[in-house]
């Protein structure tokens, strides 16, 4: 029995849960300020953009690379957090967030 478990679940080293909830939690602040910044470029300009959608992307980013920094080899959703960091670094630039503060 213990060889049939031991073939299931994900593979370790996974982020402890606090951990992996606050990548979880960065990852979907990303994705909101770039659909945010989405929806800016496509309807027209009353005057100067929001930085709200930059300034809630850098805010992830920061929690996301926080998070990394403990353990950069730790398994989140199948992938590595390095290689969480790395998608999420270049889904803000296709959005265009990546050079905010």
């Amino acid at each position: 029995m213990a060889t049939l478990a031991s073939g299931c679940g994900a593979k370790p080293p996974q982020a402890p849960p606090a951990l992996a909830n606050r990548v979880a939690s960065a990852l979907e602040g990303i994705a909101q300020a770039c659909g945010e910044s989405y929806q800016q470029s496509a309807l027209p300009r009353f005057g100067p953009p929001s930085p709200g959608p930059g300034h809630a992307a850098a805010m992830r980013a920061l929690e996301l690379a926080h998070v990394v920094r403990v353990n950069r080899e730790w398994i989140y959703q199948g992938e590595t957090l390095g290689e969480v960091a790395h998608l999420a670094s270049e889904r803000l630039r296709e959005c265009g967030l990546a050079d905010h503060p």
